[in-house]
This record gives C-alpha cells, structure tokens and sequence, in this order.
C-alpha cells in the first residue's frame, strides 16, 4: 500500500514538472511575440514619417 502512494506521488510531481516547462516555453513565446513593437524611438527624429512619405503611392 505504501508503495502505491510513493508511486503515485513521484507521478504527479513529474507531470506538475512537465506542466510547469510546458508553461514557461509558452510565456517565454509570449514574451519574444510582445517584444516586437512597431514603433520607433524619441532619437528617430522623423524617421516614421520620412518612411510613411516614401511608402506612399502617389
């Protein structure tokens, strides 16, 4: 009986191991995806709008 109960024991601590890696690599995704802005910096100057004016089509 004992055996059962420290067996089932390490079972569940392996699964809440794998939960918890699993969980990391989906917020560590997360993180890189919101990382990417589309906007610029206070030193661009008018960098956006120059990009804008150029990408335009007349």
């Amino acid at each position: 009986m004992a055996l059962l109960k420290r067996n089932d024991l390490s079972t569940q601590s392996v699964l809440k191991g794998i939960f918890c890696a699993g969980a990391l690599l989906i917020l560590s995704g997360c993180a890189d995806y919101l990382n990417n802005w589309d906007s610029s910096s206070a030193r661009s100057g008018n960098a956006h709008q120059a990009n804008t004016a150029i990408q335009s089509v007349p």
